[in-house]
């Protein structure tokens, strides 16, 4: 099912020329972003298989939060 739904977004990805890197970038950065979720908690690795908590997983934010607004510079 993994590999099934990572072609799924590249495909999808190298169709709207959002793939730079190539595959193998891409399959770096959704491990990279995968172990993330399992250092934190929201997903449970069990040997190759990993299996999202819900609840934990709801309180992911996907998009970033605002910057701040800039201070004035003092001269």
């Amino acid at each position: 099912m993994g590999k099934d739904l990572f072609d799924k977004v590249y495909e999808r990805l190298k169709a709207r020329n959002a793939a730079s890197g190539g595959e193998e970038m891409l399959r770096l950065r959704a491990y990279e972003k995968l172990q993330n979720l399992v250092s934190r908690g929201m997903v449970k690795k069990d040997v190759k298989k990993y299996k999202g908590i819900p609840k934990q997983l709801a309180t992911l934010q996907t998009t970033p939060p605002p910057l701040p607004a800039p201070q004035p510079v003092e001269a």
